[in-house]
């Protein structure tokens, strides 16, 4: 149909077919956005891309730090260390025994796990704990600080490996000077286990009696 509009006598024809199908092109231009919002939508993506890479590294972080549990690590090197303790005191001249001693073996195997719980306590803030504490009690540490620092799991088992290996390196020493002075080591050995300081001490005055009392049992052999 054709719709006429009187015009100086005349009727001017308009088709309203044109009419309803310029309508939606000018509504679809008035709702076309504008150059400012594009680029804020631009930005937008960006920071929500970013957000889902945080939330994403946020979920995976729990299951990367733990690489080793501490109760774990904590059983493993105690039992590691039983059997070299007991090739110490039992077989102290054995080869196997000089051979295991000489070689980094023992380090290493108490070296990595410390490495890793290491990791793992910086990673959980552990370690700020510490630092924490350590300021907190200048100018020197205080043991009361520190002390409520160790309840954490991760470093009271970092500081049984390092008490496990300090020892162990006692008790090697120990073990070694014996044989070379040709005094017995298995006393000392023993306290070196668990007492690493007794150890030493007890080998120092192993080493003093012994000889002395082999220079005694010379002396009286002419009159035995």
């Amino acid at each position: 149909m054709l719709a006429s509009l009187p015009l100086q006598g005349r009727a001017l024809p308009l088709p309203s077919r044109s009419l309803k199908a310029a309508a939606p092109r000018r509504a679809g231009r008035a709702a076309a956005p504008q150059p400012g919002r594009r680029a804020a939508s631009r930005a937008v993506r960006p920071q929500a891309c970013l957000l889902w890479w945080r939330s994403k590294a946020a979920a995976a972080a729990p299951a990367a730090a733990v690489l080793l549990e501490p109760s774990a690590a904590f059983t493993a090197a105690t039992v590691l260390v039983l059997p070299v303790y007991v090739a110490m005191i039992a077989f102290p001249a054995a080869r196997l025994t000089r051979r295991f001693l000489d070689s980094p073996v023992l380090p290493l195997l108490l070296g990595v796990p410390y490495a890793v719980l290491f990791w793992q306590a910086w990673q959980g803030g552990a370690l700020a704990a510490i630092a924490d504490a350590v300021r907190a009690s200048s100018p020197l540490p205080d043991a009361a600080a520190l002390a409520g620092v160790f309840r954490t799991p991760v470093l009271t088992a970092m500081a049984w490996l390092h008490l496990l290996l300090l020892d162990l390196l006692q008790a090697r020493a120990v073990l070694l000077d014996g044989l070379k002075n040709a005094v017995p080591t298995g006393h000392s050995i023993a306290l070196c286990c668990m007492f690493g300081p007794l150890g030493v001490l007890s080998h120092l005055l192993t080493r003093w009696v012994v000889p002395r009392l082999k220079g005694s049992k010379a002396a009286l052999a002419p009159f035995a």
